[in-house]
């Protein structure tokens, strides 16, 4: 189903439950009952129980309609209100004259109805908690076990509610011989419950200690619904003591099952749990050993005077008692955080022994029970561990009063901040952190610094390569052009003069050029002219070598500033292009266009000519222009045209 019909589902469930709410309270009215007549009936404690489920369940069907628990607490919840509704209606039926079996029936629904809410709908809730999805095997086995176990226990109660439809007339339903069954149910339930019970309480447990932060943080909401409704209802189930009222308190654990999981950061669940769990213990700890005490000297003294001696024991073993239970509850949900020299070691062993820096920081996160964990080295993480949380605290590392990275420390969801506990913990091992942040700064810089020679020493072999390639092989590429013109010219000597003088020039121009390329393979006229009247001068020069071409360089009349490794690159790129034209296409124009946009250098090269080669394919020229504009953080393409070539580039202003 869609989500929005699990919703319109909820909503009715929900509808129902609060009718049942209703129905209820009129009965009570309508039957005169008091307030301890509704408890003592268990009427008043099913409503309360099962509008609390019902209510919890109905918020989170509609919040979350594809986890299972919201359904299983909606189910609960109206099989507690039939139950709660059913035994006044049946009382009020019998007073009334109704149908015998209606009232039966009343009687039996009130009877065993909310056994389906005890018996199946909270144990499978436990055992989904918090996901509401089985995860592993043995929780499927669990599942089978539970819905086993579950059914004979609604089952037990079925058989009372058939006694109850086949009672005789003339007896009263609520004194019907089905009841005397209860006895015998109890003892062969309160084992088996007992069993299934203390089992999804260890599932609990392992679901803590495997769990994530955020999971534990849910455990601990249902644990602490689970505590508080242990220690009310110890009179109740051990002692005998008090009245059905106690059962209310059972309502905790579905709002605890509804803030656990929409709502688990609310409060600062860890520390109210570590509290309450410490009080419960030594309240617990302090009666018992006052009981042992007392009876035990009282054999020995036989008068009042043992519980003087006691009392005056007791008060003394109080505080230390107190001090030490709190201090090992601390140390479950909080780690060491109040043992700073254990800490201190543990993180002096590490370091010591050489660990991972990984290893280190989860250590410590587990050690003060702390969500995240991060040290970073200059703004950078370089370590992690834990999941991470919105609310962070910084602290800064400082080595030979410089600093050295940051230790950024996630707080416990439901906390306003660190205690002073954790900072006095923290700030004691910052110093060691601080060389460890150092260590790593180092090992970064010396792997870029060995990177960077490998990188640059590359670089200068392609940019020799490069130059070669497209500088001096340009060249002669325009000295062959001027050779074939003098070879035409050879039967006359007066034109063929100038012609091989001009190539005595192109060929000193050579040797300049690698020379060039020895001393320093940045052209020179980049510098002379900047990157415009460089490339005029180039493609003038090409041009004008006795080859009927025409090169025509548009814009580029007017660019914002270029850095000098751009600039190099953008003439290099040009003149290939045109070299490649002036060799491969038949072309008689070839246009170069400069332009800016944005943060961007604009380069276009055209030429009007088809393809000499019929199979053409790039070669080392593309590469090396390709190469070029990539190795800057530009871009680089050809298209091939039936009446031409395109050749476009982008290059960054600034070398990135």
């Amino acid at each position: 189903m869609t989500q929005p019909v699990l919703r319109a589902v909820g909503i009715a469930g929900g509808t129902v439950a609060a009718a049942l709410v209703v129905v209820t309270v009129t009965f009570f009215v309508g039957n005169g009952w008091t307030l301890a007549d509704a408890f003592e009936s268990y009427a008043l404690s099913n409503l309360v129980n099962g509008a609390s489920l019902a209510i919890c369940g109905t918020l989170l069907a509609l919040a979350r309609p594809r986890n299972v628990l919201g359904w299983l607490l909606l189910g609960g919840g109206l099989a507690y209100l039939v139950s709660a509704a059913a035994t006044p209606a049946s009382a009020y039926a019998a007073e009334h004259g109704w149908p015998e079996s209606l009232v039966a029936v009343l009687a039996g629904l009130g009877v065993s109805a909310w056994s389906i809410a005890i018996g199946l709908a909270l144990p499978f809730a436990l055992l989904l908690f918090p996901t509401g999805r089985l995860s592993n095997a043995p929780e499927r086995v669990a599942a089978v076990i539970v819905g086993l176990s579950g059914l004979g226990f609604v089952g037990l109660f079925g058989g009372v509610f058939a006694r109850l439809a086949n009672a005789p007339s003339d007896v009263n339903p609520l004194s019907a011989p089905g009841f005397e069954l209860l006895a015998v149910l109890w003892s062969v339930v309160n084992i088996a419950s007992t069993v299934i019970w203390f089992a999804l309480l260890a599932r609990l447990v392992v679901v803590y200690i495997r769990g994530s932060e955020t999971v534990r943080r849910q455990v601990l909401w249902v644990a602490l619904a689970g505590l508080v409704a242990f220690v009310v209802s110890v009179p109740l189930t051990v002692f005998g003591l008090g009245d059905n009222s106690l059962l209310l308190v059972y309502t905790l654990i579905p709002i605890a099952i509804l803030i656990a999981v929409l709502r688990h950061r609310l409060l600062d669940i860890t520390l109210v749990f570590s509290r309450a769990l410490a009080w419960t213990v030594l309240t617990a700890v302090v009666v018992l050993a006052y009981i042992g005490a007392v009876a035990l000297l009282s054999l020995v003294l036989q008068s009042t005077v043992s519980s003087i001696i006691v009392a005056l024991l007791v008060a003394l073993a109080f505080d230390p008692l107190r001090r030490f239970l709190q201090r090992v509850v601390d140390r479950l949900l909080y780690g060491r955080r109040s043992e700073p020299v254990h800490v201190m070691q543990l993180v002096a062993r590490e370091v010591s022994s050489g660990g991972e820096s990984a290893e280190l920081l989860g250590r410590l996160a587990a050690s003060l029970r702390l969500p995240w964990l991060s040290l970073e080295v200059d703004g950078l993480e370089a370590v992690t561990t834990g999941e991470r949380v919105e609310s962070v605290v910084e602290f800064p590392l400082v080595q030979d009063e410089r600093p050295s990275g940051r230790l950024v420390v996630g707080v416990r969801p439901g906390q306003a901040g660190l205690t002073r506990s954790d900072r006095d913990v923290l700030e004691l091992v910052a110093p060691v952190l601080a060389l460890l942040a150092g260590s790593r700064r180092l090992t970064q810089e010396l792997i870029a610094s060995r990177r960077h020679v490998v990188d640059v020493a590359e670089a200068e072999r392609l940019r020799v390569q490069r130059e070669l390639h497209d500088g001096v092989a340009s060249a002669i590429t325009g000295l062959s052009f001027k050779l074939e013109a003098a070879a035409e010219l050879v039967d006359d000597p007066v034109a063929l003069r100038p012609v091989l003088s001009a190539v005595r020039t192109d060929v000193a121009g050579i040797h300049q050029s690698i020379r060039a390329v020895i001393n320093d393979l940045r052209p020179q006229e980049l510098d002379a002219a900047g990157l415009v009247a460089a490339l005029r001068q180039r493609t003038a020069a090409i041009s004008s070598a006795g080859r009927r071409v025409d090169v025509v360089l548009r814009g580029g009349k007017s660019l914002p500033t270029v850095s000098p490794s751009v600039e190099a690159a953008a003439y290099r790129i040009c003149t290939e292009a045109v070299s490649n034209a002036l060799r491969h296409s038949g072309g008689r124009t070839i246009a170069v266009h400069l332009w800016s946009a944005r943060d961007r250098l604009m380069l276009k090269i055209t030429d009007d000519g088809g393809s000499s080669d019929g199979d053409w394919k790039p070669g080392v020229g593309i590469a090396s222009m390709q190469e070029r504009a990539e190795l800057l953080g530009g871009a680089f393409s050809v298209q091939r045209r039936p009446d031409g070539t395109d050749v476009s580039v982008e290059l960054p202003l600034v070398a990135s």
